[in-house]
């Protein structure tokens, strides 16, 4: 459109007008201008994927949820994941007055309640944009909101330039957002004033009479070029320098424009760019086509460029003919078209311009009216432009841009690339596909090789994944278009790896030959081989493989046992290298006869020099012996051994009807006749010898004699014996006899595989010359289901190495897709790649809006009352309340049906089912605060904090405030112990112990997403909820929970306890094992303990900082706390309880119960700190977050393994301290808890 000169102006018609709300005689007026640069879909967001309800996104002022997918957007141009990215992103933004709470949210829900007015604060707040999208993308740097009206985003460019420049973070997002909303709009012209009587703006024209508004929003991300160009990013241009001041006073008003002012941050932008001002060709101007404004702007640059400047040598130009004043954002807009018309070459014309203001003199200036399409000629110099743009109020800034460094790439070496693509849902993958396909199509010179490793290194990895190797363009938008490549969800967030070693027969002529041209790791690990072996088999093996590309031919024969072992061999510990070398390291191993060598050496049994020279000496020793033959026979072990007769043997048990038989040719030849007569099947196997049977036992003594003389150690990696078929010994694998026997005994890989799968979800990774464990694995009845099982090298029916290569990188996207973790960079080291801009993660944008009063339709659904249908009125299990009122599914009664309305206001949802929990829904704490407040109001019953957590959906709210008030407590009546979960008779209870805070809630998450018979309990500290005094020792907290937990239970129970909690469960086991009743088991989560325990908080602000900051202690405790500070001691409490929504699910806090949340946690930070624990039997289990936490001890686990005499298990959680029991990581947490669970002895019952 700018290259085009296309003007984006919308004028609207009188009916469009009147839709909106204009009344008829405003259209009508003279002077009224129906004209505005719209943008479209301001009311579509993708929620979802911003982890937002869908009443968060429609409270959440429109600038800020479009700032939040340009930066991601922005983001994934640059080639950054923030999750990987190796630095602190910052954020430097703005935005312009938020029209849509004006115009929409203020009108619509008048007065709200305390939590939802806090809520609708949060996210309408200009103070807030900045950190939200820090906040949402996990970004560590700087955040700053910047205001400094029109030239809002140009000045925050020049701050988050200086934080690159000082070190402050390594890449920052700048830019800002204006959006108006609504539809048709307009305004009335005054005479005078900055806005344009026709709706078009003129700059610097004789007939300029102020600009027109427009809605937009933008951001660049900004990295040190030399960091860019080492990294390979893709530079758009370069920013040379920049400067902001301000005007002061010295002009004729405050919202004046000063010549003096612009003058002097020209200056100061030249001088920080150190270029000289006659190298500059383009300046994009602030440009607002004021009779006023125009004329100072030319004559503060034409004194800033200075007289020695060639006249007329500079064009000038402004984005706001195009797209109108984008207010806050209009800084960025004018940058952003800059940035393209010095990447394209092409400066676009300015619109509108016919003639120049009579008090603009440019041909005594430096500059020139772009008035149309003019090539971008290179000079002397790089090419480079100014950019302006000028705050009311007079806050100036201008930045200085040159042209982007040409940089290469280097040769491809690979002949596949390997596409990765993922997003959070099929729908968004499949849109993800098509528009690269049609990417390609528009620009077919894309490098291939550069947009596989920035779609590798530079996208985040998503949960829904598609993987495709692909050899050149139209394949690769052929596969892009088709659904023939691997796709798979991720089932756990690193999946575990078991390689697969495959055995002689596998070999063939130019085996991994592509492999050895094009992969450096492979070639460089296959020579060491090959040079280890020569004085060992007597040949270079690469002559024998590949003679056509080394210098030199070998006169051997790959079928000959003596050159099929050590070649096989040489090619598996190569490619496995080569997969370890890209971050794929097996959790365990089996190899089958031969393979079970790489498996060995892998583990570390032998070195490599040793097991090259055993593995010789073996095969040379094999072929040495009496000629002899192999049979496949379908069978089972037992059949096949009764009809072992005339010297044939068990040579190998492949799977549960499939054995191999070895012996003499003539009576292989019997048996043979034999079965095919009887109607079985056999195959005779292309095979020299008699492999794994008494012809080879002469073999076995020589080479027991070289192995005697061979150190071996124990294995670092368990790996299964083929001789027992099950997990090798480690005196097994360090004995000479073992690796002697392996020679004569039979193969028995099926056993092998069934130890090797049970209960194993880690994904099978054969690695050898073609595909052949895996098809014997993909059939093994103890495989679970989906468990994948992948080939490295797959070479079909023409037994060819042909696509070597490919399946190779199939098989690395198959592992990627299922989520195992490559390491890219890695897989990468040997190519000169960069990263290129590419089409964006396709966003599922749905509607999220808040209609103005004026707009709405009458609410469908009647304000419910209880003079409606009586409460025992019948509802059936899957009733749901649709927002027009009408259900589905059997009827609702009357408080369910108030309850569900409730639910569909502060949630924003169209229909909710009475079965459906607020909480799985997108309800939380705060949330939960104004659904108390809200039924309270409404059903004229308080609704407690245990009603909540117990259930909260429809049916069982409903139920509970149906029973008289007298016997509600009834259902569990021990105050302090709250029943999450019922459970079924006869299993222990699952008992919670409350963290640090003192509630129940915390637990919410995890009890739902826990399926488990047991009943669950969740303790809550004394006076939480009352004035009963805390305790402030663990001991007496202890002792208090066991008399509860014994009202209600008199059998040993299991003990969970978060944080703080574990410490008390901790002192609970062995208070109760000294009256030797010690619980089931004892989980800690995350607990500190003594040396290790966390940064204490100090005094009450701390602690009510530490409460604001939620789920993010580390990134908002300091900003939360010098708030604190800044109000006045004595209201801090009533700031904090305004504030929290986050602990309390009883109405609204009051400063009172803020008081007692206060007092627990006082008490509870006493009683860890004074706590000294005593040893005690019982063994406990650790659940320890991954991730570090600022105020955590790194190794809270160590604290326990010497006090648990009974044994400690520690199993690491994703996660950190304080988002391990949330969504995603509770659900691993839950899985661990439901595994110990069932390992409780059913003697309980």
């Amino acid at each position: 459109n700018l290259i085009s000169g296309v003007e984006s102006i919308r004028f609207y018609s009188e009916e469009e007008l009147l839709a909106s709300g204009f009344p008829r005689e405003v259209i009508r007026d003279s002077h009224f201008v129906p004209a505005y640069g719209q943008l479209d879909g301001v009311e579509l967001f993708d929620a979802s994927f911003f982890n937002m309800t869908p009443r968060e996104a429609e409270l959440c002022d429109p600038q800020q949820r479009h700032l939040l997918e340009i930066a991601w957007e922005t983001l994934e141009s640059a080639g950054c994941d923030p999750e990987t990215f190796d630095g602190r992103i910052g954020v430097f933004v703005g935005v312009g007055s938020n029209a849509y709470l004006e115009e929409n949210l203020i009108p619509a829900l008048g007065e709200s309640d305390v939590a939802t007015g806090f809520q609708i604060s949060i996210m309408n707040g200009k103070e807030f944009v900045a950190t939200r999208i820090s906040y949402k993308l996990n970004l560590d740097g700087p955040s700053l909101n910047v205001n400094t009206t029109c030239s809002t985003s140009l000045v925050a460019v020049h701050l988050a330039a200086r934080a690159v420049l000082d070190g402050q973070c390594e890449m920052a997002l700048a830019g800002g957002a204006k959006i108006q909303t609504g539809g048709a709009t307009g305004y009335l012209y005054r005479e005078g004033f900055i806005l344009s009587p026709d709706g078009h703006c003129r700059a610097f024209d004789q007939a300029a009479g102020g600009t027109v508004g427009g809605s937009g929003a933008g951001l660049v991300a900004l990295k040190r070029l030399s960091a860019a160009v080492a990294e390979g990013d893709p530079i758009l241009a370069v920013i040379k320098g920049s400067a902001v001041n301000n005007d002061g006073a010295d002009k004729v008003g405050f919202t004046a424009p000063s010549v003096r002012g612009q003058t002097e941050v020209i200056r100061q932008a030249h001088r920080s760019a150190n270029v000289p001002p006659e190298t500059i060709s383009y300046l994009e101007a602030h440009g607002t086509g004021t009779s006023l404004g125009d004329p100072i702007e030319i004559r503060a640059l034409t004194e800033a460029f200075g007289d020695e400047v060639e006249k007329r040598s500079c064009a000038i130009g402004s984005v706001k003919t195009n797209i109108g004043h984008l207010d806050a954002a209009s800084g960025i807009a004018g940058l952003i078209k800059t940035i393209k018309a010095l990447e394209y070459g092409q400066i676009p014309p300015l619109l509108h311009f016919t003639a120049p203001n009579p008090a603009i003199d440019f041909a005594n200036s430096p500059f020139f009216a772009a008035e149309r399409l003019i090539p971008w000629k290179k000079g002397r110099t790089p090419r480079r432009a100014g950019v302006s743009s000028f705050g009311i109020g007079g806050t100036n800034a201008h930045v200085i841009l040159e042209e982007a460094p040409l940089l290469d790439s280097g040769p491809s070496h690979r002949p596949h690339r390997l596409l990765l693509l993922s997003a959070q849902g099929e729908s968004a993958l499949d849109r993800m596909a098509h528009n690269l396909a049609a990417w390609l199509e528009r620009y077919p010179e894309t490098d291939l090789d550069n947009l596989a490793f920035t779609l590798a290194v530079g996208r985040k990895k998503f949960g829904v994944r598609r993987a495709l190797a692909c050899r050149d363009l139209q394949e690769t938008i052929n596969l892009l278009r088709s659904e023939k490549f691997f796709k798979a969800a991720v089932r756990e967030e690193h999946p575990e790896v078991v390689f697969l070693f495959t055995g002689q027969g596998s070999q063939y002529a130019g085996m991994g030959r592509p492999l050895y041209l094009h992969e450096p790791v492979f070639r460089d690990t296959f020579d060491r081989c090959a040079a280890i072996l020569k004085p060992h088999i007597g040949l270079d093996l690469r002559h024998l493989l590949w003679p056509e590309i080394v210098d030199g031919q070998a006169p051997g024969d790959l079928a000959a046992t003596r050159y099929a072992q050590p070649a096989i061999f040489a090619l598996e510990y190569s490619l496995a290298t080569l997969w370890m070398t890209w971050g794929v390291k097996p959790k365990a191993m089996i190899g089958h006869s031969l393979g079970e060598w790489a498996a060995a050496c892998l583990a570390g049994v032998f070195t490599l020099e040793d097991a090259l020279h055993l593995v010789a000496l073996r095969g040379r020793l094999m072929d040495e012996q009496e000629s002899g033959g192999m049979l496949a026979v379908s069978l089972t072990q037992t059949e096949t051994e009764m009809l072992l007769r005339d010297g044939l043997c068990l040579a190998a048990v492949n799977a549960r009807n499939q054995c191999v038989i070895s012996g003499p040719h003539p009576a292989l030849d019997r048996l043979e006749d034999e079965l095919q007569a009887a109607g079985r099947q056999v195959k005779r196997l292309d095979t020299s010898h008699a492999f794994h049977s008494r012809m080879m036992e002469p073999a076995v003594p020589p080479f027991l004699e070289a192995l005697l003389r061979t150190e071996m150690r124990t294995p670092s990696i368990p790996f299964v014996s083929n001789l027992t078929g099950t997990w090798i010994l480690d005196e097994q694998a360090t004995s000479p006899d073992y690796w002697a026997k392996q020679i004569r005994k039979p193969v028995l890989f099926h056993q092998g595989l069934e130890a090797l799968l049970q209960n194993s979800s880690a994904a099978l990774l054969e690695i050898g010359p073609d595909a052949v464990l895996s098809h014997l694995a993909a059939r093994h009845p103890a495989l679970l289901p989906n468990l994948p099982v992948i080939s490295t090298l797959r070479t079909g029916r023409e037994k060819s190495a042909v696509n070597n290569h490919r399946s190779l990188m199939e098989a690395v996207g198959n592992l990627w897709a299922i989520g195992v973790e490559i390491e890219w960079k890695a897989f990468y080291a040997h190519e000169k790649r960069r990263r290129i801009v590419l089409p964006t993660y396709p966003f599922d944008r749905k509607r999220h809006w808040i209609d103005p009063p004026r707009h709405a339709v009458p609410a469908a659904v009647p304000s419910p009352t209880l003079t409606q249908p009586p409460l025992s009125e019948p509802a059936g299990p899957h009733a749901t309340l649709a927002a027009n009122g009408t259900t589905n599914g059997a009827p609702i009664n009357a408080t369910e049906r108030i309850i569900i309305a409730a639910m569909m206001e502060i949630l924003g949802l169209k229909e909710i089912s009475r079965e459906e929990d607020f909480f799985r829904i997108g309800g939380d704490s705060l949330t939960a605060v104004q659904l108390a407040a809200k039924l309270e109001k409404e059903l004229r019953v308080a609704i407690p904090r245990h009603a909540l957590l117990e259930g909260a959906t429809a049916a069982r709210l409903a139920a509970w405030v149906a029973v008289p008030s007298a016997g509600r407590e009834d259902s569990f009546p021990q105050p302090g112990l709250i029943q999450l979960a019922a459970g079924q008779a006869g299993h222990p209870p699952l008992i919670l112990v409350p963290a640090i805070g003192g509630g129940a809630f915390i637990y919410r998450e995890l009890a739902a997403a826990l399926s488990i018979p047991n009943p669950i309990l969740a303790l809550e500290a004394p006076g939480l909820w009352d004035d009963t005094p805390p305790l402030n020792s663990v001991e007496k907290l202890a002792a208090h929970f066991l008399g509860l937990v014994g009202k209600v239970q008199d059998r040993p129970p299991l003990l969970v306890g978060s944080s703080f909690g574990g410490l008390v469960a901790f002192e609970m086991t062995r208070q109760l094992a000294e009256t030797g009743s010690p619980p089931l088991g004892t989980i800690l989560i995350d607990s500190p303990g003594p040396g290790h325990l966390p940064r204490p908080l100090q005094g009450d602000d701390e602690i009510l900082a530490y409460l604001l900051s939620g789920d993010d202690p580390d990134g908002r405790f300091e900003d939360h706390l010098e708030r604190l500070r800044r109000i006045p001691a004595e209201q801090r409490l009533e700031f904090a309880a305004r504030h929290l929504g986050q602990e309390a699910v009883e109405g609204t806090l009051q400063v009172e119960e803020m008081f007692r949340i206060l007092a627990v946690y006082k008490a509870n930070i006493e009683a860890m700190f004074g706590y000294l624990p005593q040893p005690c039997s019982s063994r406990i289990v650790f659940l320890k977050a991954r991730e570090a936490n600022a105020f955590t001890a790194p190794h809270p686990e160590l604290a326990w393994v010497p006090l648990a005499e009974g044994g400690i298990e520690i199993i690491p959680i994703p996660g950190s301290h304080a988002t391990m029991l949330n969504p995603p990581h509770v659900e691993t947490l839950a899985a661990e808890l439901a595994r110990f669970c069932k390992q409780i002895p059913a003697a309980w019952k």
